[in-house]
This record gives C-alpha cells, sequence and structure tokens, in this order.
C-alpha cells in the first residue's frame, strides 16, 4: 500500500497543528481540473474532490465531503430485475435437471455394462480363457457403445441448454419491449384525458354563456 496523503492533527508546543501532506503536487495539476470540466476521458479521477475535501478538512468544515465522495449508482426497475430473476432461476433449474438426466442416462448405459460382465464372470459353461476373450469383447463392444451413448446424451443436453437459453433471452426480451411500450404509452393518457375533460368544460361553458334567443332550435 502506497500512501499519497497523511493528515496531521496534534500539537507542536503550543501550537496547533492541522495540516495534509501531500506526497506529489501533480495530483492537482490543471489536467485535473480540466478533465473535471470536460470528461474528455472514460476515468473517473477523484483528485479535485481530493482538494476540496482537504481543504474543507482543514477549515473543519466537514458538512460537503459526504456529498462529493458519493458516486451516480446505475439503478434498474427492481419489477423488471425480480422478473428477469425469476427467469434465469428457471433456466438455472432446468439445466440443472438436464445435467442430472444426463448422469442418470450414463450410469444407467455403465450398469449394464457391469451386468453383462457379471453374467459372463457367472456362467459355469465357459472356461476361463472363454471368459477372458469374451470379456474383452463385451468391453470393447459396450464401451463403443457407451461412448456413442454419451455423445448422444452431452449433444441432447447441449440442445437442450441452447433452447432454454434462447427461451429466457426471449423472455426477458419480451418483458423489456412490455416496459418501453407502457412507458412511451402511459405517461401521456394523464395530460390527454386532462385535456379532454378541459375541452368538454369550455364547450359546456360556452354553450351556457349564449343567451337562449340566439340558441339554434332543433
Amino acid at each position: 500500500i502506497h500512501a499519497i496523503a497523511a493528515f496531521v492533527d496534534g500539537k507542536k508546543g503550543d501550537n496547533d497543528v492541522r495540516a495534509i501532506y501531500v506526497a506529489d503536487l501533480d495530483m492537482i495539476s490543471d489536467f485535473f481540473f480540466q478533465e473535471r470540466a470536460f470528461g474528455s476521458l472514460e476515468f473517473e479521477f477523484d483528485n479535485v474532490t481530493f482538494v476540496l475535501n482537504a481543504v474543507d478538512m482543514l477549515a473543519e468544515n466537514e458538512s460537503y465531503i459526504s456529498l462529493r465522495s458519493r458516486r451516480a449508482t446505475h439503478r434498474t426497475l427492481q419489477r423488471v430485475e425480480e422478473q428477469k430473476e425469476v427467469f434465469l432461476t428457471a433456466a438455472t433449474q432446468e439445466r440443472e435437471k438436464a445435467d442430472e438426466e444426463a448422469d442418470a442416462e450414463l450410469d444407467k448405459a455403465r450398469e449394464q455394462l457391469e451386468k453383462r460382465a457379471k453374467e459372463i464372470q457367472e456362467n459355469d459353461a465357459l472356461d476361463e480363457i472363454a471368459k477372458t476373450q469374451m470379456l474383452r469383447q463385451a468391453q470393447i463392444s459396450e464401451q463403443q457403445r457407451l461412448s456413442l451413448h454419451e455423445a448422444q446424451i452431452e449433444q441432447d443436453k447441449n440442445r437442450r441448454i441452447r433452447e432454454i437459453q434462447a427461451d429466457t433471452k426471449r423472455k426477458v426480451q419480451a418483458l423489456e419491449s412490455s416496459i418501453r411500450f407502457w412507458a412511451v404509452v402511459l405517461p401521456p393518457l394523464p395530460a390527454l384525458a386532462l385535456g379532454i375533460y378541459v375541452f368538454f368544460i369550455r364547450i359546456s361553458a360556452e354553450n351556457e354563456s349564449v343567451p337562449g334567443s340566439r340558441r339554434r332550435q332543433a
């Protein structure tokens, strides 16, 4: 950790000492003030904020320090985020379910291989040489079948996961589109309703102000 500044508060003899020691004065060069004013870079430097806070600290006026230290936060719509979380949770559960089903299928295939090997071992009609040969052939055959089965299961699982991801993305986009639509449609409605109400009020007032003799008879 490198300290670039230190706050000194104490006494030296009969005098009070209240100072901030800065290791490098370049930290308050004109560049940082210009960058704060124009913001031409993507970085946010706190050098100017630090200097202003240091001045307030030395002046024992700390009311603005906490305000200057705040940063803008990216706020999102809570309902949208909650609904997204529901979609993502469901997608995660579906992926976990797909993994479990794939593992179950593989375990079943391995059990078939073990069952076949056990049948050969328990066959008393075969001598040891025949058992060894049949076991080797069964292992090769079942291993090939197992490899193909594993590849098929993995392919099906990946396809299902892609479908889940696409469905989740589609639901999120539909939700965002719905929010944008209502965000555009709803705000003008109160003003439109108020305008219609005022229009009819004015028409009614104008009709009442016209003398009865000047009104057109039906």
